[in-house]
């Protein structure tokens, strides 16, 4: 799991969570700038990327930094904002308590002065994650989905979500610290996903798929876990005045218009438009009682001339409706 909080930026609200040091620095106050915090861990010295959007090119030194703090090279660059500091954490035994220590390196940089970068020790300790082995998803409740990440252990639980069916959102995690693409789980607590269909995404009737989760749990540092999508009963409504579109001679856009009329969510996709021929949205999904106006746009510098009616159709998991495509040579 250390691969992947070794180059993330943490959320500030990390220094008063799960602090356990008073403190590690004594030197003058200086500037915090933009950095955010630093996750640091123990053993061998990584290289660590410090943000500065403020700082474009410039060069520093390190003027000073935690006693408990082992850095390589003590100068460097900012190239576009950005430089690495290579360091690891010394043996304390201070360092024995599950937590978070925190403290900062003071950079004196070029024509700026002196800013400051966050740190933060990790004592992961022995976390251990729990999850449902199947999420069933149903239409009736496909808006609200709140799926829980438990940590039963005695550390701090690292995770992140490395995969999901493309129909799923991730929308954001609830009662843990999200940094960028890692969230952070207290010992014994729990954090929920929130979760709803993507109205956007490819469907089939059936969809399925998992949730791979990563952390640095020592029982399981991979978790995959089973998803369904149950769609229901949708049905189809198109009025017969949208069977056809009819571009004329001159018409360059015309529209089509239907409804999902039963309970259930209608997978929906236009199939058959030539290179001439566009829609607006190519698919979709449609939830229960609700609607969708599509737009048809024909471009007349490269429709054939000698162009027939044709047909393209609305693909849906209740019916395919086709719909007559006509134009006045």
């Amino acid at each position: 799991m250390k691969k992947y909080i070794q180059n993330i930026t943490v959320s500030i609200a990390l220094l008063l969570t799960f602090s356990c040091g008073d403190g590690f620095l004594k030197d003058e106050p200086a500037f915090f700038g933009e950095s955010a915090p630093v996750i640091v861990f123990s053993g061998e010295a990584q290289n660590y990327n410090v943000y500065f959007q403020g700082i474009v090119n410039a060069w520093f030194t390190i003027s000073n930094s935690p006693a408990w703090l082992e850095i390589t090279n003590k100068s460097g660059q900012f190239i576009d904002g950005v430089t690495i500091i290579n360091c690891k954490v010394k043996n304390n035994s201070d360092f024995s308590n599950v937590g978070i220590y925190n403290g900062h390196i003071t950079l004196s940089v070029e024509g700026i002065g002196n800013v400051a970068v966050p740190l933060m020790y990790l004592v992961e300790g022995a976390p251990i994650i729990a999850t449902p082995q199947n999420f069933p998803i149903s239409y009736k409740n496909s808006h609200n989905l709140q799926l829980l990440v438990e940590n039963t252990g005695e550390g701090i639980l690292l995770w992140s979500v490395s995969e999901h069916p493309e129909w799923l959102l991730l929308n954001y995690v609830t009662s843990a610290i999200e940094s960028h693409s890692v969230n952070i789980t207290p010992p014994n607590g729990q954090s929920a996903i929130s979760l709803s269909v993507n109205s956007s995404a490819p469907f089939s009737d059936k969809p399925a798929g998992k949730i791979v989760i990563q952390s640095n749990a020592q029982n399981s540092p991979t978790v995959e876990i089973e998803v369904e999508l149950n769609m229901g009963a949708p049905s189809l409504y198109i009025p017969k005045e949208y069977g056809i579109i009819d571009f004329g001679q001159t018409e360059t856009t015309r529209q089509i218009w239907f409804t999902n009329q039963g309970n259930g969510i209608l997978a929906w996709r236009i199939e058959g438009c030539p290179q001439w021929l566009t829609v607006s949205q190519n698919n979709g999904i449609l939830f229960s009682f609700t609607s969708i106006t599509l737009v048809f746009n024909c471009n007349l510098e490269i429709m054939p001339y000698d162009l027939k009616d044709f047909t393209v159709y609305l693909v849906t998991n209740d019916v395919s409706y086709p719909i007559s495509v006509k134009i006045e040579n």
